[in-house]
C-alpha cells in the first residue's frame, strides 16, 4: 500500500470515527429497496423524497449551515456493469465522467474501504453548478454482481459547519448495503 492511499484511508478513518456512532444516534431508520434489495440507514429526523427520475432513493436532512433552501442530502443511484467489472475500473470510469461533466471539479481525496464484503471507493470531491454555487460531495462505489451502485452525500463547500456535515453524510453512507 503506497503512502498516499495509506493517508487517504487514515483520513477517511479519522473523519468517521470523530462523527457520533451510529448506536448514539437515537431514531434511525432503515430503508430497503423492494427491487433492488440495497439497504441505507438515516436518521430519523431526515424525510424521504420520492419520484426523481433515475434516482434510487433520495434522503434530505437539515438545512445546510448558513445557508436557507439548500439542506443535506444522500441520494442513492445504479446502473448497471459489465461482468467482472472491478471498483477501480467502475470508479475509474466515473472519475472521467465526473471530470467531463462537472465545472471546476476537484478530488479532494479518495480510499478503497470494504461495505460489508464488498470491496468499494469512497471519494470526496468539490465542483461548481452553472448558477455558481460550489458543492462538496462524498461518493461510495461499490459492485453488486452486474449493478454498480453510487451513494452521494452532497453539502456546500463553503458551509460553516463542513466538517461536522461531511462526518453526518458519512455515517449515513456508509450503513449502505447492496443486499
Amino acid at each position: 500500500m503506497t503512502f498516499r492511499r495509506v493517508a487517504v484511508v487514515a483520513i477517511l478513518t479519522i473523519m468517521v470515527a470523530g462523527a457520533n456512532p451510529l448506536a448514539a444516534a437515537p431514531a434511525w431508520l432503515k430503508f430497503t429497496h423492494p427491487e433492488l434489495g440495497f439497504s441505507v440507514s438515516y436518521p430519523g429526523d431526515w424525510m424521504l423524497a420520492g419520484g426523481v427520475v433515475g434516482v434510487d432513493f433520495v434522503a434530505l436532512g437539515p438545512e445546510v449551515a448558513g445557508v436557507q433552501g439548500m439542506r443535506l442530502n444522500v441520494n442513492i443511484t445504479h446502473d448497471g456493469v459489465p461482468a467482472g467489472t472491478s471498483v477501480d475500473a467502475y470508479h475509474t470510469k466515473s472519475e472521467e465522467v465526473l471530470k467531463s461533466t462537472f465545472s471546476a471539479y476537484r478530488l479532494v481525496q479518495t480510499a478503497r474501504i470494504n461495505i460489508g464484503t464488498f470491496p468499494a471507493v469512497f471519494r470526496q470531491y468539490t465542483w461548481t453548478r452553472n448558477d455558481g454555487i460550489a458543492l462538496y460531495q462524498l461518493q461510495l462505489l461499490t459492485i453488486d454482481r452486474a449493478r454498480g451502485y453510487v451513494v452521494t452525500g452532497t453539502t456546500l463547500a463553503v458551509s460553516s459547519h463542513l466538517k461536522g456535515e461531511a462526518n453526518a453524510l458519512a455515517n449515513i453512507m456508509l450503513t449502505f448495503r447492496p443486499r
